[in-house]
């Protein structure tokens, strides 16, 4: 890189300020590109360094620093896309995070699911070259900074990951809902939402095993889920649930020939469903679920402020399949 040091700062020359700007301005949020890392600091002996450096000693108070690369080599832009094409030095950085490979059942349980509040399923394309059978995931857990200037470096390339505008919505929205996702009331999560959850998920990854053939109500519905919401309620447990006509057509319940919702399915997988969640509530407590569904253009917006989007913060009970 060439660079000129003025007291303590470093400024790119003209020419590569126009080549760092050039690809700044290639990328948007969301975006997939060949460099990142993970910084973790940390003290003592913690389950993190010991499974990232085994045969490192660390003492009972010492204060230690890793950096860990993705296993694939690929990161996600966090950045929004403003921040992106700053000038450096009100933006330095991007924030991006590691790009995992997940088996197609469990990417499937998260993008039909309630939402994760620390996995993004991305949309699957060839292009990132991921091991057969598996699907991009987006991973919160660990974020951190990357000097733009890296960018100029020969290993630089990127993905547009997410190219329809209603995905990279929902990805900003995602990124919002980490610090600011609704607090449900603890037994409400304790009762209902995390066996519920759980279930959900099931279905999801047990639609993919069978590719679409033999699948039941319940299963039909989750797989036409667009996003899940909760509307207000205590007792009520009422589940909001958006499809699309493509997401229905995809599922079986959109009628071609008509252009129109299979409406009589769709009501009777939504009592289904309703009905094998209140199974998994604890008993005896009065809660009653219900499964309504709606296409968000029929949804007045006095309704729709009332709903939470419903994130599941049991991410690491993958369970069987139940």
């Amino acid at each position: 890189m060439d660079a000129t040091p003025t007291g303590s700062r470093y400024v790119l020359d003209a020419g590569s300020r126009r080549q760092l700007q050039q690809r700044l301005d290639l990328l948007k949020q969301g975006d997939v590109i060949t460099l990142g890392a993970t910084n973790i600091v940390g003290r003592g002996p913690t389950p993190t360094v010991a499974e990232a450096s085994p045969d490192v000693t660390v003492g009972p108070d010492q204060v230690w620093t890793l950096t860990l690369v993705s296993g694939l080599g690929l990161y996600v832009v966090l950045s929004q896309d403003c921040d992106i094409v700053r000038a450096t030095e009100s933006e330095p950085c991007l924030l991006v995070c590691p790009l995992e490979a997940l088996p197609e059942q469990e990417w499937t349980a998260l993008r039909h699911g309630p939402y994760s509040p620390r996995e993004f399923p991305c949309p699957p394309t060839e292009s990132l070259g991921l091991p057969h059978g598996t699907a991009p995931v987006a991973n919160l857990r660990f974020v951190t900074s990357l000097d733009k200037a890296a960018l100029l470096s020969d290993a630089f390339t990127h993905t547009p990951a997410l190219r329809s505008a209603a995905v990279r919505e929902r990805f900003g929205t995602w990124l919002g809902r980490r610090a600011a996702r609704a607090a449900h009331p603890d037994a409400r999560e304790q009762d209902v939402l995390a066996a519920a959850g759980e279930r959900v998920r099931s279905l999801a990854k047990q639609a993919v095993k069978k590719a679409g053939a033999g699948l039941s109500p319940s299963q039909m519905l989750v797989l036409a889920a667009e996003e899940w919401f909760l509307g207000p309620g205590e007792q009520l447990v009422p589940f909001q649930l958006i499809l699309t006509p493509s997401s229905a057509a995809a599922a079986g319940l959109w009628d071609d020939n008509a252009s129109a919702f299979k409406d009589a399915q769709i009501n009777t997988a939504a009592l289904a469903l309703a009905a094998d969640l209140s199974k998994r509530a604890t008993p005896g407590l009065g809660y009653v679920v219900t499964v309504e569904v709606h296409t968000l253009d029929r949804v007045p917006a006095s309704q729709y402020r009332t709903w939470s989007e419903w994130t599941w913060d049991h991410d690491s009970a993958w369970s069987a399949d139940s």
